[in-house]
């Protein structure tokens, strides 16, 4: 029942969840991309801890392959199947 809004609706919205699906699909640009060296002149990865570096682990490598809402979504799942 607790996943039904979240699987139930087109869209997931979350308060800065765009804004981390935006930074996570710069990830994998930068990281897997076509065009890494446009990319290159204005952003640079750190891989210092930050407190959503876990979003951007599971979301970056997820950007190449599958629709950033769908991962907007699984990432909302995991905490419910995880507690």
């Amino acid at each position: 029942m607790l996943l039904l809004p979240v699987w139930a609706t087109e869209g997931w919205y979350t308060f800065d969840g765009p804004a981390h699906l935006y930074n996570a699909e710069v990830i994998g640009e930068l990281l897997w991309g076509h065009e890494p060296h446009f990319l290159n002149f204005f952003y640079e990865i750190r891989w210092p801890p930050s407190p959503n570096i876990l979003f951007y682990v599971f979301a970056a490598p997820l950007s190449r392959v599958m629709d950033i809402m769908w991962i907007d979504k699984l990432w909302a799942t995991l905490p419910v199947l995880v507690f």
